[in-house]
């Protein structure tokens, strides 16, 4: 696997899912970007978040990504409903010809970092044209339950392996920031940024825009460039990996 090609991408859960909506998927939108994956001929591993699925279990229990004692109903409830979704996924997937390998974070991690089995075994899949994808979950372990969200994943995995582009799928176009004219989309941020609008979204157990940041600026640490886009829009996704002048904003790699 080569640094200049290697790709991993969020699907945020509100792009997959309609957030104000319990248990509902978003599969208009999940079916174009099977059709945008499609023609990804690179290296690409995905990650996708949970949304109206999972968010809505973890609101109702109370489950974070603190480790606590849980209920073990509270524990099975929320990753049935991420398991729902995932097949959701891979069933619109399938439909544009992407062949996707599911695997759960309790199969590919090692306390916070991939598992050197798993490292090898990402590569295996991608040299036979399967598409790693995993998603947030529900992790158990000595310290209790806790969950591990789809953005802790992209900052595990990008410290893992070499990675290019980091790209987060949103519902709005990008990263805001207030300036003096008021709510502007910021093509690029930094930590300097006076952002706008942060956890904002209180359904978001794993701290929604905030907590996305804060992952994104440890992988651009890495060197990695990372990019926001409309998950509604996937051909953005296409111009980022192309080079391509496109809607959305940036964290440059190194630059923090």
């Amino acid at each position: 696997m080569e640094k200049d090609y290697l790709t991993i991408i969020k699907l945020g859960g509100s792009t997959v899912t309609l957030k104000n909506k319990p248990l509902s998927a978003n599969l208009p939108v999940i079916m174009e970007l099977g059709k945008i994956i499609k023609q990804i001929t690179t290296p690409l591993i995905i990650v996708h978040g949970g949304g109206s699925f999972g968010h809505h279990f973890a609101s109702k229990w109370g489950l974070s990504t603190s480790p606590q004692n849980a209920n073990p109903k509270a524990i099975v409830e929320t990753r049935k409903s991420m398991f729902d979704l995932h097949l959701l996924i891979l069933e619109s997937f399938s439909k544009s010809n992407v062949f996707p390998y599911t695997l759960p974070p309790c199969s590919i991690l090692d306390g916070d970092q991939l598992s050197p089995f798993t490292i090898k075994f990402l590569n295996v899949l991608m040299k036979n044209n399967l598409i790693p994808i995993t998603f947030g979950d529900v992790i158990v372990d000595q310290s209790g339950a806790y969950i591990i969200s789809g953005d802790k994943l992209m900052e595990i995995i990008s410290s893992s392996l070499p990675v290019k582009k980091a790209i987060f799928t949103m519902d709005v176009d990008g990263i805001y920031e207030n300036t003096s004219s008021g709510k502007s989309l910021a093509d690029t941020v930094n930590t300097e940024t006076v952002l706008y609008g942060l956890n904002s979204n209180v359904n978001d157990v794993t701290g929604s825009i905030s907590g996305k940041l804060n992952s994104s600026f440890k992988i651009a640490k890495n060197g990695i460039d990372v990019h926001f886009v409309n998950g509604a829009y996937p051909d953005r996704i296409l111009k980022v990996l192309k080079g391509r002048s496109y809607l959305g904003s940036m964290i440059k790699g190194d630059d923090q």
